[in-house]
């Protein structure tokens, strides 16, 4: 392999581009990389000083891209996948537990990507291995000498805004995925793990390439306090304030143990299912899912499992034989699984999907003891069937495959309260019922869509992370199984504000489980190559720091590390991640309450000092991010549903739904050529808010005389109004009214189905000026 270590070492040697100003590369064949940054003199600033940094390791990645296949065989890599060919001395190279730059990653459409990875245990200390082997007369005996061996790395791409990396290795599996700006990339090498290991991007796969599993989850939505989840359109949903540990607990079936060569593969591969439910579970919601138990039945052995034909009747079986069967031989829950918050059935049998037994069930008694205790909760069971054993492989038999960790991500969602997006109030995504989308998220069903799992992105929606909140804050996290703290001693979810603000760049992140003594905050501005401090004197508390002496328009790259408590070393950088300090925006925006039937009308005044080469409009329903929507040369815009698609690559904008209550922010695009430019592109003013919503169509051809009623003559002491009802119920008609240009007042409101109103004090040769508004319980106020 020293051939191939040499030729990398040139590759890299001649991408990074040997100057007297540019950071040296340095590569030793079979030694790690050293990005070295070497210090130079900084502007002068008051509140910086000039600071040498430490070297971080860098390694090659493992995977080099293979030569152009022959396209014209039938078993050639389809379009938008790429083979690649793993080269283990590498990645034995990787130091255990570090955290490092992995360099030259391949990416199916022909770029090379950096990562920034950190080695992570997903394993309890303590966690059980059973096999069910049989014995020399036939019987079942259990073997506890087997043991997860793998490795698993989360991390980042450098560069990237939104991004995130699952990697994990075994003897004969290789699983990953890659997030990046909406679009998921799978690493896989197929079916018992023969196949040349792929790297797909699954939403450019031509069609056909993956056959995908109908899924469908049978866990039934339960009425609850908490099925809106939350609002968050205005900032988002926050995480666990606190790390919590889940500990996970994992059964098999003899139909699952049939997708591996072996007992040990099949031990390792769920143990890849535990530690990219970690990553995707830390990442969003601040829980450390870390795999406690796992009972694997080997071949010659039978499962306890009868039920083939019924999710929902497995999940009984299961439960019923863990739970309320301890007498049975084999029966009761196994010890090593007591204290697990989660346990989870993960069966091969082609069952039609997964199914939990309660929305929020996940809790075992607070005590950390081993003993069985009929007093706990005992709904934090679920079961994923349908499991294919592998990381989806553009496979060309057409088998179907599913995306195992969707599945077991997805059930387990439902066991730590969240509900499907589709049943929450407001529904989060119209995915069920045709309102397609591509980037789902794994409460959904977007999966039913064209294009299958791949539409899936591995986020929980907002408002199913404010219910894991509270769930998890409240009767969920009084739990064993969470009494442990995570062992995370870096900060992490690190973000700087990309133009959200006017004084200063603010950058925030999530304390690490173990308190830190202090956090260092460094920057430098894109594309140069020393970093600067900001601040080393960060209290251990404060999780935001607000960089005023940031310039206007430039973007910066941030970079924190905490100063550990036990000895008072450095822990490793989080970051870089860019933000910028934006010019001040519009002022005043105001969007319309129900004013208008078809549209939400939004008017601001222009930025004092210069002039936009336009504005872009933001839109938010309660609880879900903000989507960049359309732009407008003018200090108005109509929200009319008609959207010109600014930001490619990413779900259209729909129209906005009648009665929803929306938030808006408006941001001027400075200095740039085009306001047709991609989101991240231009330098963007920080924004201003409100909120606005769209009524249901309401009374038509209103008319307001002085007409006697049923007579010709006018009448001089009063003013009747008239109207159409719309063609819905209406419990209550609100009649309002103008006196020239001045604002309307509520003159009366009107209970049923009222149809005219007449108006005693209206004063003669006065101009007034009415509007009627409808009520209903079902379609809300009217315009």
């Amino acid at each position: 392999m020293k051939l191939i270590h040499t030729l990398l070492a040139s590759i890299v040697a001649t991408s990074a581009g040997f100057s007297a100003t540019s950071p040296c590369l340095a590569v030793v064949a079979n030694a790690p990389l050293k990005v070295m940054a070497v210090a130079a003199a900084d502007k002068p600033s008051a509140s910086r000083q000039d600071r040498r940094v430490g070297e971080r390791s860098a390694f090659l990645s493992p995977f080099i891209a293979s030569a152009t296949p022959d396209m014209s065989s039938p078993n050639a890599t389809p379009k938008g996948a790429i083979v690649v060919d793993f080269l283990p001395e590498l990645l034995d190279m990787i130091p255990k537990a570090s955290t490092f730059d992995l360099v030259q990653f391949p990416l199916p459409d022909g770029s090379i990507r950096d990562l920034w990875l950190t080695e992570f245990n997903p394993i309890a200390d303590d966690a059980t291995t059973v096999v069910v082997e049989r014995g020399p007369n036939g019987e079942d005996v259990l073997n506890y000498g087997y043991a997860p061996k793998i490795r698993a790395f989360r991390g980042h791409v450098v560069g990237a805004d939104r991004s995130l990396v699952y990697l994990a290795f075994s003897e004969s599996a290789i699983s990953g995925f890659i997030e990046i700006n909406d679009s998921v990339l799978t690493i896989s090498n197929g079916p018992r793990g023969e196949r040349p290991v792929t790297i797909s991007d699954l939403q450019n796969l031509p069609a056909g390439a993956i056959n995908w599993r109908e899924f469908t989850c049978h866990t039934k939505s339960q009425p609850t306090d908490n099925n809106s989840g939350g609002s968050g359109g205005d900032g988002g949903i926050a995480a666990l304030p606190t790390c919590k540990v889940l500990r996970l607990g994992f059964e098999t079936d003899n139909e699952f143990r049939a997708l591996f060569n072996s007992n040990q593969a099949a031990i390792d591969y769920v143990a890849q299912i535990a530690a990219a439910m970690n990553v995707i579970y830390y990442e969003e919601e601040n829980l450390y899912p870390t795999l406690a138990y796992v009972n694997v039945y080997s071949v010659g052995t039978n499962d306890p499992w009868t039920v083939n034909d019924d999710v929902g009747n497995l999940l009984i079986q299961f439960k019923d034989r863990w739970q309320n069967t301890p007498a049975v031989p084999g029966g009761g829950v196994p010890a090593g699984a007591v204290t697990c918050g989660l346990k989870q059935l993960l069966s091969g049998k082609p069952l039609g999907g997964g199914i939990a037994d309660a929305i929020g069930g996940t809790c075992i008694d607070q005590v950390n003891t081993l003993e069985f205790r009929p007093d706990t909760r005992t709904d934090e069971y679920c079961v994923s069937a349908d499991l294919s054993g592998f990381f989806p492989f553009p496979l060309q038999d057409h088998n179907f495959q599913n995306w195992d960790i969707i599945v077991a991500s997805h059930e387990a969602g439902h066991v730590l309260g969240c509900l499907h997006t589709h049943d929450l109030t407001p529904p989060y995504d119209t995915c069920v019922s045709g309102g397609c989308l591509t980037t789902g998220t794994i409460m959904s069903y977007c999966h039913l869509c064209p294009g299958g799992l791949s539409n899936i992105v591995f986020r929980f929606a907002p408002p199913n992370k404010a219910q894991m909140d509270v769930w998890l804050a409240g009767p969920g996290g009084a739990c064993s199984g969470f009494e442990q703290p995570c062992p995370i001693y870096v900060p992490s979810n690190f973000r700087a504000s990309d133009g959200t603000f006017a004084d200063g760049v603010s950058v925030t992140w999530r304390l690490p489980a173990v308190a830190a003594e202090r956090f260092e905050l460094e920057r430098r501005e894109s594309g140069t190559v020393d970093w600067f401090l900001v601040d080393d004197q960060i209290a251990p508390t404060v999780a935001s720091y607000l960089d005023i002496s940031a310039d206007v328009g430039v973007l910066y790259q941030f970079r924190i590390r905490a100063i550990l408590v036990s000895d008072g070393t450095p822990s490793d950088w989080v970051g870089p991640d860019n933000g910028y300090r934006a010019e001040l925006g519009p002022t005043n925006l105001v969007a319309t309450d129900g004013d208008f039937a078809t549209k939400i009308a939004l008017t601001f005044d222009a930025p004092v000092g210069y002039s936009p080469t336009c504005y872009r409009i933001y839109r938010a329903a309660a609880g879900s991010e903000m989507q960049w929507i359309d732009q407008t040369s003018t200090a108005s815009y109509d929200d009319r549903g008609v959207y010109a698609d600014p930001d490619p690559g990413i779900d259209p904008p729909q129209a906005p739904t009648a009665g929803t209550l929306y938030f808006y922010e408006v941001r001027a695009l400075v200095d740039a050529g085009s306001c047709a430019l991609a989101d991240g592109d231009s330098i963007v003013s920080a924004p201003v808010k409100d909120t606005g919503f769209q009524s249901q169509p309401g009374a038509t051809n209103l008319l307001a005389s002085g007409a006697v009623d049923g007579s010709p003559l006018p009448l001089t002491n009063r003013v009747k109004v008239t109207w159409n009802l719309p063609p819905y119920s209406v419990s209550r008609v609100y009649v309002m009214r103008a006196v020239g240009s001045n604002e309307f007042q509520e003159m009366a409101v009107l209970v049923g189905n009222q149809r005219e109103w007449s108006d005693l004090f209206a004063l003669s040769n006065v101009a007034y000026t009415y509007k009627v508004r409808c009520f209903s319980s079902l379609a809300g106020i009217s315009a």
